[in-house]
């Protein structure tokens, strides 16, 4: 079963029609009709608000079709894991003098160093800053 079908598999268990449903995950009706057609597959960002309005459907079951379609009906493997709580975290690196790391990041408004590291022969290509209102800006090295 693939995901379209996990979808509309949820929305049938919950008694939802696409209207309902689109309405109650606050995207757009058309998404949910392209995604139900086929015309489009769901995006993450649907995914996700899919997920975090129904908090009771396991995310590895809506995801990869693993286990049983509500998180309390599974074995404890940790899939009712809430958007909210998924991180993804970066290894600390080694922390040398910091006014001496070649990892810092430039201030905003500062040229992108060309080089990573003066032994490597890496060029960064670009900067993507992530904020928490869904924007981005992105820093290209030229």
């Amino acid at each position: 079963m693939n995901m379209i079908e996990r979808i509309k598999q949820l929305m049938e268990e919950k008694g939802l029609s696409p209207t309902q449903f689109a309405d109650g995950v606050e995207v757009p009706r058309a998404v949910v009709s392209h995604i139900l057609s086929g015309r489009n597959k769901p995006s993450l960002d649907v995914i996700l608000k899919i997920l975090s309005a129904h908090r009771d459907v396991s995310m590895n079951w809506l995801l990869l079709g693993d286990g049983q379609m509500y998180a309390s009906e599974s074995s404890g493997n940790g899939d009712s894991i809430t958007p909210e709580k998924v991180t993804t975290r970066l290894p600390e690196p080694d922390k040398p003098d910091e006014a001496q790391s070649p990892h810092r990041l430039p201030e905003v408004g500062q040229p992108i160093p060309q080089q990573v590291n003066k032994t490597d022969s890496k060029n960064i290509e670009r900067i993507v800053y992530f904020y928490s209102d869904k924007t981005f800006e992105v820093f290209t090295a030229f």
